[in-house]
């Protein structure tokens, strides 16, 4: 649902194209797009790290819950659980600084659900 680019040196050994995408391009599906690959299409040098993809997992969590994309705010009457609505909106927040900061940490939440 989203491409994932890595800002390490380590990692940009194993990569041979930097220049994949181009500028104004978009990389994903647009109802799967965090907040900064938007920013990212416009502008290449906008940073996007791992909490994209946790965006990212998100939408797509949001998506098998209700049966439609995220739209804006999310509603906790979408969740018919009420277990997953404050994962997910923490997940989706639309400052990167604010959502989970490792796979990890939402891992280790989602676990608790159980």
């Amino acid at each position: 649902f989203g491409l994932a680019k890595t800002h390490t040196n380590e990692g940009k050994a194993r990569y041979y194209r930097e220049d994949i995408t181009t500028s104004r391009e978009k990389v994903g599906p647009q109802d799967f797009m965090s907040p900064e690959l938007f920013r990212y299409a416009k502008d290449k040098s906008y940073p996007v790290d791992n909490r994209s993809d946790l965006w990212q997992i998100g939408a797509v969590l949001w998506y098998l819950l209700t049966g439609y994309p995220p739209r804006g705010t999310l509603s906790p009457e979408d969740d018919p659980s009420g277990k997953l609505f404050p994962l997910l909106d923490r997940a989706m927040h639309s400052k990167a600084d604010k959502r989970y900061q490792s796979a990890n940490d939402f891992k280790l939440e989602l676990d608790s659900l159980k």
